[in-house]
């Protein structure tokens, strides 16, 4: 206290004695030395800032410390038994070797064998009165005496002209056939005809019989085996077929007339028994 230049205030003054106090004693060589020695210890206070901020920068932070730790202590164990465990090995499974794909070729549609068609059949005789008595022709004219079928046998009216049968196939006519009428035991062909083709139809084909004794019968009717044969020798079709001639009645006494002759006895002393051929092919 007694080196101070002036001395401390005891009370508080007032602001304009406190101003005139500063004035007034601010002028004092102490007080102007006291801006240099704040400025040198600010100078002083950034350069030791300045370099702690350095060390900080540059020194690297100190590593962790490395701590071992100690093995565990070594104890005597008993290791187990080995036990043999069998090793399945995996099986060889086949390779599945490719199999060829088929490829559908082309067949041909299989053809049936030759035969008549169903209901194929057709036939009709004409009279040598006609125009046209000894036919020759597939189609049956206006006049012609067309067959019938009674219980399953075709029926032929025959006189003394032409028979024709027209034959419809499953194919194409085969060459060569030909129909034949075979004798009662169906063994032997008295009679034949080849197979003409129709013109219209190459399914078709027709045959006329004329053979005299087919259609001038010595019976008032007679029943013959007919077959179609092909060139081969193959049966395509055989059929019973009843020829008969137009009836003319019985005599007056209840005769039956004579089938040639249609003839009839007069009276009771011209009646004469009248001889009847056999059959052709006995």
């Amino acid at each position: 206290m007694k080196n101070r230049p002036y001395p401390l205030p005891v009370k508080k003054l007032p602001r304009w004695e406190l101003s005139c106090w500063i004035n007034s004693h601010g002028n004092s060589p102490r007080s102007r030395k006291l801006p240099v020695y704040r400025a040198a210890l600010l100078g002083l206070l950034v350069v030791l800032v300045a370099g702690a901020m350095a060390g900080c920068a540059a020194a690297p932070a100190p590593a962790p410390a490395l701590t071992q730790t100690p093995p565990p202590p070594l104890t005597d164990t008993v290791a187990p038994p080995l036990t043999p465990t069998a090793i399945v090995l995996p099986s060889a499974t086949p390779t599945e070797v490719p199999t060829a794909t088929p490829v559908p070729t082309a067949t041909a549609t299989p053809v049936p064998p030759l035969a008549v068609a169903q209901d194929g059949v057709t036939a009709w005789c004409v009279s040598f009165k006609d125009p046209n008595p000894l036919g020759g022709t597939p189609d049956a004219p206006s006049y012609a005496r067309m067959a019938k079928v009674v219980n399953g046998v075709l029926n032929l009216n025959v006189s003394r002209g032409s028979c024709t049968f027209v034959f419809t196939f499953n194919q194409v006519l085969p060459a060569g056939a030909e129909l034949q009428v075979l004798n009662a035991s169906g063994d032997k062909a008295w009679t034949e005809a080849t197979l003409a083709p129709v013109r219209s139809n190459p399914k078709q084909g027709f045959a006329t019989l004329n053979h005299p004794t087919l259609n001038n019968l010595n019976y008032w009717q007679i029943t013959y085996p007919f077959a179609l044969v092909a060139s081969d020798g193959s049966v395509l079709w055989k059929s019973n077929v009843l020829l008969y001639k137009t009836f003319p009645g019985l005599c007056w006494e209840g005769s039956t007339p004579d089938p040639v002759t249609l003839f009839c006895p007069l009276s009771d002393t011209d009646f004469i028994p009248h001889y009847t051929p056999a059959a052709p092919g006995k």
